[in-house]
């Protein structure tokens, strides 16, 4: 029996969204960010000046990294539990909104740590304490709109996906504000925006797809490809920006109804141990996952149905355009940053890659050396 949720609860968008935070019901609101950048932006009062307007008190937490690790989410659940609160809002990038999800899960399902919460079930019950607002700023998680969240483990750097199949993850209420992210930098952009259209491609192609997915997907895509150089060159150009935050929530909710695929095996597996960014090693190694996948008759058709919505022949050849226009580099090892790995890191990330969730979701099957061999292209270059 297939089962389709299209997207939190309500979703707002546009440049009146926040309203909807005034006409909240509760006493007590927990806001989950990353740093500090909301609160010196004014972002952040923009936010709780209508929760004030509410009624209601609030408290942020400021702690998350980049990339969150259970330590601070099990940190952030102690102040959930001294606040309780009735809204939780996820209010940043993926890992603010990932951080606020997982601290949601923790708080509810009272536990303590990431075994803890395993070993009693994951999770039980969502929604009996408190509720969930998700309101990024940034376009290419889609998180606002998941079933799921990407937790690091602080000791051995493995990412973990924490999931409820019954959809309680999804968050309450979305609010899509498209001036939050006009001070993204344009190579942060590129990056957010190629991460979203990877899950349009992969949501695309995946094994799970369904009419629903595969209408996301294909909406997320055009929107993407077709707005995401604007948003890059003109930061506040509202439309563009309007347009890229829509197509990350329509490729989220895509690929929640169907799944990803190898580009997020490797992307989890490498980015958990180099630390670099998600969505520019997913742009970085699309065109090596279409080129591989494309070995197979029927996805290689499905990519070109992509293609043609793009005005062309050849995905593979369009992607790595619109990379070279946003100087996305065309290997993994040109990548700014990137350390240097040992022969036992590899085979570390290569475990890791077959065995992430997301690979299941591949049209096409995996070897050991076949994994090898393509994570050493997107190393190396072709």
């Amino acid at each position: 029996m297939g089962r389709i949720k299209l997207g939190a609860d309500q979703i707002y968008i546009g440049s009146d969204a926040l309203e909807a935070l005034s006409g909240l019901r509760g006493k007590r609101a927990f806001i989950v960010e990353s740093g500090t950048f909301n609160q010196q932006a004014g972002f952040q009062k923009m936010v709780t000046d209508r929760l004030e307007k509410a009624g209601m008190e609030w408290e942020a937490f400021t702690e998350v990294e980049p990339e969150p690790y259970f330590d601070t989410i099990v940190k952030g659940t102690r102040r959930l539990r001294a606040l309780q609160p009735e809204w939780i809002i996820g209010f940043g990038g993926g890992s603010a909104m990932d951080a606020a999800k997982v601290m949601w899960a923790f708080y509810e399902n009272e536990a303590d740590s990431y075994e803890e919460f395993r070993e009693n079930g994951g999770i039980r019950c969502l929604g009996e304490k408190a509720r969930l607002i998700c309101i990024p700023t940034s376009s290419g998680t889609g998180s606002e709109v998941t079933k799921a969240a990407v937790i690091k483990d602080s000791k051995t750097h493995i990412k973990y996906p924490i999931a409820d199949m019954q959809w309680r993850l999804v968050p309450d209420i979305a609010i899509l504000y498209p001036p939050f992210t006009y001070t993204m930098s344009a190579d942060f952009t590129a990056s957010c925006g190629m991460d979203a259209v990877t899950h349009a491609v992969e949501a695309w192609v995946s094994r799970s797809a369904n009419a629903f997915s595969s209408a996301m997907a294909a909406g997320a895509f055009r929107l993407a490809v077709q707005n995401i150089l604007t948003a890059c060159a003109s930061p506040e150009n509202e439309e563009a920006r309007e347009a890229m935050l829509e197509a990350s929530c329509m490729a989220g909710i895509a690929f929640t109804n169907s799944s990803l695929g190898i580009a997020h095996a490797v992307s989890h597996a490498y980015g958990g141990l180099t630390g670099l960014p998600h969505g520019l090693i997913n742009a970085v190694i699309l065109p090596y996952v279409i080129r591989y996948n494309s070995e197979q008759e029927k996805t290689r058709e499905k990519y070109r149905e992509l293609a043609q919505m793009a005005g062309t022949d050849s995905l593979v050849d369009f992607i790595k355009d619109l990379n070279r226009k946003m100087a996305v580099p065309k290997f993994l090892a040109a990548i700014p940053g990137t350390p240097a790995i040992s022969a036992e890191q590899w085979d570390e990330i290569t475990a890791a890659a077959l065995a992430d969730v997301n690979l299941k979701g591949n049209p096409r099957e995996t070897s050991l050396d076949e994994m090898k061999e393509l994570i050493l292209q997107m190393y190396q270059g072709e």
